[in-house]
């Protein structure tokens, strides 16, 4: 409470306002540099783009800069549509930091029928200090010149134009911007004009702009111009990357190089040489921590800990960091003031030690942009550990484990602030080996269909997850998050109940916590409306969060991906006598994600397991469409319905024909494999010791122990396809299979237990066949494998196509089908060209009968003989 009276304060004496000026504020006449930008209706109004009923008619804004000062003057022009447009235009603001800066009003104009109307009336000009950084406890010290109009009406049109001097000292005479060249809304006229009289070269890159930025030398300087006409409002996707900017823009830089802002930054970041008595005390202490990680640690937790995050933003303060030894007395700081202390700390203590300029949202894609210290929005620390670097968030919250297993800031692209100095640095990419948390569910239906069942959900938070939740007991305790964790369930099972308080195992030693949870589900089971079956919803909703679909649909931008993210999920369900359910598998992957699913049953306990990873934080524009119906594919594939029958299942008369059929055609099939009995393969004799090669031997035992196995894989294959002959499996399969494809899923299951039948069967006769060398093994062997090959490609491209999931087959379904084919071919060649197949099947079904054997010559004395 005393904190809460403390922010409600300050709050009141910041938003109070002053009609009193002093030098902040006065009025007069542009300065005499600036080229006045005449403006005009349209003859036609952008009415299909135009929201809030104003239409921006003219926007002019032009900057000069010289070593002396920067002076920015704008111009702007907006048309009042309607009541609305009233509404929303009679307050004009204009913003500027009194600590450098003095605004000048040069006009408030209202023009009505073709007459102005003077609007400009200091007296009734109010000055607030509005923080609109507040609630992150960062004070800018940035005011509002707030003026109100009076007697606005629709089609007035309202032009006001005002010059604001100076600059932020922390940049001295240099300057940078980014403006964007079109909006969310449209605008009729566009022009920027920069004069640059400072003497300083000048660097500018464009994104997406459709104008050229004009450059052109004039005395004494340079001059950029950026003109446009009739510019179409953009229309943004919802669900940005944190990194996409969905407007074109132009930026400008007087830093030449990231050498020089580390040159800049590292002079204001220069450690004291001298610090007080009290904080050299406090070092001397840490330097007693043990290893130099251990210092590390110990200094860290204490910035951490000890300092509360508090910024002081105002004037150079957005930039220059506080004196060490101040932030340690007053115990507040921001980033710039937590880093400079933890470099002192360490620094004291031999430890090398940085600061370094991040953006915790462009990370990497700095690179992409003009060196500038606009490009960061944050400060970390580099600290060295002989051949080791770590990258330090003082503002994180302190984990209480060893310095080489706390997760460290890796904010992609670091700009070290130390001499020498020449390129960005990479901090590395974070890595998650194993998941940021587990969920498992357990549900106890045991007690009876149409009863109360009981749910306990066990969750594991680790590393950043864990302080996280430690953060969120913090700030609204331990009760208040078990009634909001209750409350999120009730929408899923309404009346559940709270069966024991909330459990949370806290382990800082290794970063991690364990929630558990306990309820009490009466209305778990409903009734259908002939009160014949009870279903029951498990729905994973912890877990189906993770995939929530992008408000935008049809895009053109990028969809934002957290990243990384490694969440596992295990729900277990004892069912309460046994059940037909049949096991179900698939994954999910595409360049952003990787989701994996499995549901086994056994001994009356159903085990849905779920895996998600991420793998990169954004998904083009040209993908979302897939991505989008990956993640609708992912959410029909969380969570689980039961369905319970009074009646009980029923037999799938389809499967009965099937499984009749499959026994025919498995009796047919081996009963002419049987008979088959070709002549004997013909083979060389070109070799004398080819006698050697005859028997069941050499690589034909490897072909034996594949022909043992197979029956018993078929044997499996059937048993596996039990569920489908109950009709409960064929109404679970409805919600699997495409809309109208249920028919055709029908005929592949039972075509594969047919197959499975007729391969069983064959897989037998060919098992006898190879033990009695029949001529008829090498070519029905290959000829099966042909057939086994064949009927298993078409059953993997149509269960890859029927089934909603288009992934939906194990990763081992597809490498099955590899392994078929190149063990088809391999052994259907070893069959045709090996010499000890040749030798090894002759034997015949039946023995062929011996040719009889040719007559002997008759003997005939010649009659020469008998003359001899």
């Amino acid at each position: 409470m005393k904190r809460l009276a403390t922010l409600v304060l300050i709050l009141c004496v910041l938003m109070s306002s002053a009609s009193a000026f002093g030098n902040e504020i006065d009025t007069g006449a542009p300065p005499a540099w600036v080229i006045r930008q005449d403006w005009q209706e349209p003859a036609v109004m952008p009415e299909a783009q135009i929201s809030d009923g104003v239409h921006f008619l003219l926007l002019d804004r032009q900057v000069r800069i010289t070593r002396q000062q920067t002076r920015k003057y704008c111009h702007v022009v907006k048309k009042v549509l309607d009541p609305q447009g009233v509404e929303n235009a009679s307050e004009i603001y204009i913003s500027f930091d009194p600590t450098y800066a003095h605004l000048t009003i040069h006009s408030i104009r209202i023009h009505r029928d073709g007459k102005p109307i003077d609007q400009l009336h200091l007296e009734k000009m109010r000055v607030i200090q509005r923080e609109s950084d507040l609630e992150r406890r960062m004070y800018n010290g940035e005011k509002t010149a707030t003026i109100i109009l009076e007697d606005i009406r629709p089609g007035d049109c309202i032009e006001y134009a005002y010059t604001i001097t100076g600059s932020n000292p922390v940049f001295e005479d240099r300057y940078m911007a980014e403006v964007d060249t079109a909006w969310a809304v449209p605008l009729e006229t566009l022009r920027y004009r920069w004069i640059f009289a400072n003497g300083r070269p000048v660097f500018h890159k464009t994104f997406g702009c459709r104008r050229n930025l004009e450059v052109r030398n004039i005395q004494n300087g340079i001059e950029y111009r950026y003109s446009d006409q009739a510019i179409d409002a953009v229309l943004a996707d919802e669900d940005l990357p944190a990194w996409f900017k969905p407007y074109p823009r132009i930026q400008i830089s007087q830093f030449s190089s990231w050498a020089e802002v580390a040159d800049w930054g590292e002079a204001l970041y220069r450690l004291p040489r001298r610090l007080p008595p009290t904080l050299e005390a406090r070092i001397e202490e840490l330097k007693q921590s043990g290893t130099t990680a251990e210092k590390i640690a110990a200094a860290l937790c204490l910035v951490q800990n000890e300092i509360r995050y508090l910024g002081m933003e105002i004037g150079a303060g957005s930039y220059q960091p506080t004196a060490p030894d101040i932030t340690y007395k007053r115990r507040f700081g921001d980033c710039k003031d937590k880093s400079i202390l933890l470099c002192t700390l360490l620094d004291q203590m031999g430890i090398p030690a940085k600061p370094a300029l991040v953006n915790t949202y462009q990370r990497d894609r700095i690179g992409d942009t003009l060196p500038s210290p606009l490009a960061f929005n944050h400060v970390i620390v580099r600290v060295q550990d002989q051949d080791r670097l770590y990258w330090i968030d003082p503002t994180a919250y302190c984990q209480s484990v060893p310095l080489d297993q706390q997760y460290q800031a890796l904010y992609g692209k670091a700009l070290v602030l130390d001499s020498g100095v020449r390129a960005l640095a990479d901090t590395g990419k974070r890595k998650l080996s194993q998941p940021a948390k587990e969920i498992h569910e357990a549900f106890d239906l045991t007690e009876g269909v149409n009863r109360t069942a009981v749910l306990t959900v066990r969750t594991t938070f680790r590393g950043r997850e864990a302080d996280w939740f430690r953060n969120q007991i913090k700030s609204s305790s331990i009760r208040q998050t078990a009634k909001s964790y209750l409350n999120f369930y009730a929408a899923d099972y309404p009346g559940i109940t709270e069966r024991k308080p909330m459990t949370v195992d806290d382990n800082p030693a290794a970063n991690t916590i364990v929630v558990t949870e306990f309820y009490r589900i009466p209305e778990f089971w409903r009734s259908s409306q002939d009160r014949k079956q009870s279903v029951a919803e498990v729905t994973s909703s912890d877990f189906r969060s993770l995939f929530r679909l992008p408000d935008t649909t049809f895009r053109n931008m990028p969809i934002g991906v957290k990243h990384p993210q490694y969440v596992t999920q295990r729900t277990t369900i004892k069912l309460p006598e046994p059940w037909y359910i049949a096991p179900e598998h698939g994954m999910v992957e595409n360049d952003t994600l990787r989701f994996s699913y499995a549901a086994a049953y056994a001994d009356n306990v159903l085990t849905l397991s779920y895996d998600y990873r991420s793998k990169q934080d954004f998904v083009t524009a040209a993908r979302s469409s897939d991505y989008i119906a990956d993640l609708k594919r992912i959410k029909r594939q969380i969570g689980y319905s039961l369905t319970w029958s009074e009646q009980g299942p029923e037999i799938s008369g389809f499967m009965i024909g099937a499984a009749m059929a499959g026994l025919l055609l498995a009796a047919g099939l081996g009963m002419a494999a049987w008979r088959y009995d070709p002549m004997a393969m013909r083979h060389l004799q070109s070799h004398p010791n080819n006698s050697a090669l005859t028997g069941l031997g050499g690589w034909l035992v490897l072909v034996m122990l594949g022909l043992i196995a197979r029956p018993l894989v078929m044997a499996k294959g059937i048993a596996d396809l039990r569920p489908a002959f109950w009709t409960d499996y064929w109404e679970h399969a409805e919600a699997m299979v495409r809309t109208g494809h249920l028919t055709v899923f029908k005929i592949l299951v039972g075509g594969e237990l047919v197959f499975n039948m007729m391969l069983l069967s064959l897989s037998l006769i060919l098992l006898v066949l190879f033990f009695k060398k029949r001529t008829a093994f090498p070519g029905l062997f290959i000829g099966i494998m042909f057939f086994n090959a064949l009927v298993l490609s078409v059953d993997t491209i149509l269960s890859g196509y029927l089934l909603e999931e288009a992934n939906t087959l194990a990763p081992d379904d597809s490498g099955q089908l590899v392994r078929t084919v190149i063990y088809t071919v391999i052994w259907s060649l070893y069959m045709l060209k090996s010499e000890r197949v040749r030798l090894t099947f002759r034997n015949r079904r039946r023995s062929m009968p011996r040719p009889e054997p040719a007559a002997a010559p008759l003997a005939i004395e010649s009659e020469a003989s008998a003359y001899s």
